[in-house]
């Protein structure tokens, strides 16, 4: 990462300065310095990290609990969006339930016999 150019590695950084540095990266590769020889000198002159990655573990963490709460409130949304199933009625099984509302009764009930004594009384 550039020190001249916060956000910004060395590469992409339009400053001078950054120009010297890299100027002075390629002399250390060509005098046969490693890329961490390179990255050591370079931290030391800028008195920081500039390697760009993250420093603390806790930053990995934060990444987690985020990715985790971002799930978290898919789930939810996407529960409240999903249709509700009408529950069926208790005390009556699946069968009971396709069958529709008179499955199960008798043909002669109390109630076909009242309505046949009315029916009676009308004629």
């Amino acid at each position: 990462m550039s020190p001249f150019c916060p956000g910004r590695t060395l590469y992409d950084c339009p400053s001078p300065n950054a120009a010297d540095w890299r100027r002075d990266i390629e002399t250390m590769l060509v005098s046969g310095k490693s890329a961490h020889e390179i990255q050591v000198e370079l931290a030391s002159r800028a008195e920081a990290d500039l390697s760009g990655s993250p420093n603390s573990r806790a930053s990995y963490l934060w990444s987690v609990v985020f990715l985790f709460v971002a799930v978290l409130g898919l789930v939810l949304v996407f529960r409240r969006l999903r249709p509700k199933r009408a529950p069926l009625p208790v005390g009556r099984d699946d069968a009971a339930a396709d069958a529709g509302p008179l499955a199960g009764r008798a043909e002669t009930s109390v109630d076909d016999e009242r309505l046949d004594d009315e029916l009676d009384g009308v004629k």
